[in-house]
């Protein structure tokens, strides 16, 4: 049965990704500095896990989730990228053209 999760922490998602899932969406929400909330899917159960995660019983190579890891930073850096750092509307002088102090 197909299952999704919703997480802000990377370790959770590098592990939920070497168990299996699958990363589905990244959405950034806050102003200044925001907020990644990871969206994962897959065959797995998802919601156990998390749980298993939390309680400390889930085990994973290390190796897979500094691969995972790795691969969440990427996509997260990526996801960052896409967004406008400032507002369009504001021109911006190039540091030739200021006027000297």
């Amino acid at each position: 049965m197909p299952s999704a999760l919703e997480t802000a922490d990377l370790w959770l998602g590098a592990f939920l990704l070497a168990e299996g899932a699958r990363l589905a969406a990244i959405r950034l929400e806050g102003d200044g500095r925001k907020t990644a909330y990871l969206l994962f899917e897959g065959a797995v159960d998802l919601p156990a896990l998390a749980r298993a995660y939390r309680s400390g019983a889930a085990a994973a190579p290390v190796l897979a989730l500094r691969r995972h890891m790795q691969f969440l930073r990427d996509e997260l850096f990526r996801e960052i990228r896409k967004e406008p750092k400032e507002d369009p509307e504001v021109e911006r002088c190039p540091a030739s053209k200021r006027p000297s102090a």
